[in-house]
């Protein structure tokens, strides 16, 4: 699309500035004409411009991109003047002659062109003023060249982007997979009830990340489905070891989020949180939802009072990463800790 945009503004430029604004300039200097002589070299002029075009257009395809581009500095300035000779016969051997024998244009269109053919004069525009029309010519390569550069580099950033993001959830699965893998073995050596509705739900939750997540963003209602069923699976694993808890308010339906941004916090909470804690654990995870803004907070007990510094992981430092390649100023992320304590908020604009 923006390629198409910028052949019609080409198109437009010169038209304008090769065939129109000649054709008015020449206006000022028609005061001393009869109103037929004035007529007849207005429209001559008209359709010589039209003939006039090709050479530019070959200019502007050929030499400057080839040489100037390239900065064959010498070999564009010998075929600038390669050109200013050929664009002189051009003007002579090919529009005027042209033009002359045109029959269906009205006669005094026709001898004008015939005079400044068998005078060899050229009466339009001098070497100069061939110049100033390719020094315009030059100028819109140069930004039309610029435009194209700057598109080409907003498509590597995205493809930089993208690869980035894949690697990143490439990264995020497998450390999912283990922790949850490993609950289930541990269920399994305890000959506990609560294997089999834990292998369901972790086959229901395979099934949303291997068929629904493959796009850039998910509908949030799910994402927080997906959460909440993660929460539930540690509950069965845990017991009453923790108390977790969980509470979302607001509208999810219509918003939609990359996916799996919220599950790395929720599970270092609970890996950080509830792995070693043995009496009055606790982990709270809260979702607000209000003007297309989403609101994350998470708490958790810190299992050894004298213990700071936690380290962040590798999910956790993966969604970092993935924040600001995917909502760069459009989200908020802070971290707090006490003594027994360590929680974290997330404020992110999905408008």
């Amino acid at each position: 699309m923006q390629k198409k945009i910028l052949r019609w503004q080409e198109t437009i430029f010169f038209i304008i500035y090769l065939i129109l604004f000649p054709m008015f300039t020449a206006l000022q200097y028609s005061s001393d004409y009869g109103k037929d002589t004035f007529i007849n070299t207005f429209t001559y002029l008209g359709i010589s411009k039209i003939f006039d075009l090709l050479p530019f257009i070959i200019f502007y395809k050929t030499i400057i991109p080839k040489f100037l581009f390239t900065r064959r500095y010498l070999a564009f300035i010998l075929g600038l003047i390669g050109f200013l000779v050929a664009f002189d016969l051009y003007l002579h051997f090919v529009t005027d002659l042209v033009v002359s024998k045109m029959s269906f244009l009205p006669k005094g269109v026709a001898k004008t062109a015939a005079n400044a053919y068998q005078q060899h004069r050229v009466p339009r525009q001098s070497i100069h003023y061939t110049l100033m029309n390719l020094a315009g010519i030059i100028g819109l390569a140069y930004f039309v060249r610029t435009i194209e550069k700057e598109k080409q580099v907003q498509t590597l950033i995205k493809q930089q982007w993208k690869l980035e993001l894949n690697a990143l959830r490439d990264q995020l699965h497998p450390h999912f997979f283990f922790n949850t893998l490993n609950n289930i073995y541990s269920l399994a050596l305890q000959n506990s009830a609560f294997t089999a509705p834990v292998t369901y739900k972790l086959a229901t939750m395979m099934r949303y990340m291997l068929y629904e997540t493959s796009v850039p963003k998910v509908l949030l209602s799910k994402d927080i489905q997906f959460i909440e069923d993660y929460i539930e699976l540690e509950r069965l694993r845990l017991n009453d070891h923790v108390q977790v808890s969980f509470d979302q308010q607001g509208e999810a339906e219509y918003l939609e989020i990359e996916p799996f941004l919220l599950l790395p916090f929720i599970e270092n909470a609970f890996k950080h949180g509830a792995e070693h804690e043995v009496t009055n654990g606790y982990i709270t995870v809260i979702i607000l939802i209000e003007n297309k803004e989403l609101s994350l907070q998470v708490k958790n007990s810190k299992p050894d009072a004298g213990q700071s510094g936690r380290g962040e992981g590798v999910g956790l430092s993966n969604v970092k990463k993935r924040l600001e390649i995917l909502y760069p100023g459009k989200y908020r992320l802070y971290f707090s800790e006490t003594h027994d304590s360590f929680s974290i908020f997330l404020n992110v604009s999905l408008s």
